[in-house]
């Protein structure tokens, strides 16, 4: 299970033995990360609500911002991968969903 602590700015993982690996802390692209989803490109998707982003980690610890056209203040946002292997995510600012590619294209935004 993959996890993220907002106020440590971590995204780690916990195998079903209660054993913490892939414990990436306080890495560059890493701003209080909340939710979390895997994406069909093996890496995970998350809001960094610290720099108003979404965010990709390999299990490499590689991290990558996608800023957008929106912000991420106020609310709490959600993200997930989605049936058509996009990453849709939620924006309680501005009351819109949008979709990012695995690919990193955005393609929309609206509400």
């Amino acid at each position: 299970m993959w996890f993220t602590e907002p106020g440590h700015n971590t995204i780690a993982r916990m195998t079903v033995n209660g054993i913490i690996t892939n414990h990436f802390r306080n890495c560059r692209g890493i701003s209080h990360p909340t939710d979390i989803t895997a994406g069909r490109d093996g890496a995970l998707w998350f809001i960094n609500m610290g720099n108003n982003t979404v965010g990709r980690i390999t299990t490499a610890g590689r991290v990558t911002a996608y800023h957008g056209k929106f912000g991420l203040g106020g609310g709490q946002p959600g993200i997930t991968s989605g049936p058509d292997g996009a990453i849709w995510f939620t924006n309680p600012t501005t009351n819109t969903i949008g979709r990012i590619t695995t690919a990193a294209a955005w393609l929309s935004s609206g509400g």
